[in-house]
């Protein structure tokens, strides 16, 4: 099957993601003291250890969006894309508000890996969207066939953009 990547469905989604990280980065919460801490405790760990653990996280949470996208048709993919834009405006809030220099911040800790992540959870939304079609080909034409499922090929280009995402995370940005 190939991803029908309607431009009306992935630029909402992009919109989504939007919407929510202007709400998380508008929205204040006292957690100057947790990022400082983390900030700091992330310099005495194993690099490997750290590239292990960020990439099977965010892996999960990628096969999350992916798979629950899809039984939902697509709702849960734009919840979760949705949430973590809403995560990240909370964390560049509380850098903006707990920092003297919250850009030098940013530009070490966060942009590096930043790009390559959140494309890869955007391509893993995209993903957890065909859910919609499914179900929608299911309904109308009453046919169920394979073809209809995507592809695990599909998670290749995701998947390899959250690897360079976890190198460049806990080798140059911590």
């Amino acid at each position: 099957m190939f991803l029908t990547f309607q431009f009306n469905k992935t630029l909402l989604l992009g919109f989504v993601g939007l919407a929510f990280y202007i709400i998380g980065f508008q929205y204040k919460l006292p957690l100057s003291e947790v990022k400082e801490t983390y900030l700091v405790t992330r310099t005495n760990v194993d690099h490997w250890e750290l590239f292990f653990f960020l990439f099977l996280t965010n892996l999960r949470v990628g096969l999350l969006i992916v798979v629950f996208g899809f039984i939902t048709g697509g709702l849960a993919s734009i919840i979760v894309f949705g949430w973590n834009a809403f995560s990240l405006g909370l964390l560049i809030n509380s850098i903006f508000s707990t920092y003297k220099n919250p850009f030098l911040v940013l530009q070490e800790h966060l942009l590096p890996h930043a790009t390559t992540e959140i494309a890869a959870f955007y391509l893993y939304a995209c993903v957890g969207l065909e859910g919609y079609h499914f179900f929608k080909k299911m309904v109308a034409n009453s046919e169920f066939t394979i073809e209809l499922i995507p592809s695990p090929r599909f998670l290749i280009i995701p998947s390899g953009l959250l690897v360079i995402s976890a190198l460049i995370e806990s080798f140059i940005s911590s």
